[in-house]
């Protein structure tokens, strides 16, 4: 008789099982979420003299030991990101010298971050290194400061002429070179 029951309650229970099944799937429905979209923002780094892209920082004649020339960089981000961190990445020298005196020996350079952004070097501006300016400690050096997207930021470039300078280097060939600037998100 055990064996009667046991069959019998296996049997509702596949009735029931069966019946569960069938109610499912009728009560069962499915829809699409469609349009979904996604972009990636951009960061666009200009490094403007003058409002300009195409001018040079530094464009000096008749130099001598002593004299310093400042010029105002602006470090525009045109995209659509902020950057936290903006470095100068390294100072390139296009064209090898040609005499055995190289200007850019006695040329020192300082990189000022203008914090009040005054377009002059004053309290409260902090010198960010300071180098002759073919030295290899101009290497990543971090300006300490991002830029909003789209905003700018200006720094200040100061070149002398190191007063120590000895007479070899009178007509010696220019010290061509180039700022190479980083920023990052």
């Amino acid at each position: 008789m055990n064996k009667k029951i046991a069959m019998s309650a296996m049997s509702i229970f596949s009735s029931l099982a069966i019946m569960g099944g069938a109610t499912f799937a009728a009560f069962s429905s499915t829809d699409t979420v469609e349009g979904n979209t996604f972009a990636a923002g951009e960061l666009v780094l200009e490094a403007k003299v003058g409002g300009s892209t195409s001018t040079p920082a530094f464009s000096v004649t008749n130099a001598s030991p002593g004299d310093s020339y400042s010029q105002v960089i602006d470090l525009a981000n045109t995209g659509t990101l902020a950057s936290t961190t903006t470095t100068l990445t390294d100072i390139t020298f296009p064209v090898a010298p040609t005499s055995a005196f190289d200007l850019s020996d006695v040329l020192d350079l300082e990189i000022w971050d203008d914090v009040n952004g005054n377009a002059v070097i004053d309290v409260g501006d902090v010198l960010r290194g300071s180098a002759p300016l073919n030295s290899p400690a101009w290497t990543n050096i971090d300006l300490g400061f991002g830029i909003a997207g789209p905003g700018s930021h200006l720094i200040i470039a100061k070149i002398t002429v190191n007063p120590g300078a000895s007479n070899a280097y009178q007509g010696a060939d220019a010290g061509t070179f180039s700022f190479v600037f980083t920023t990052t998100d």
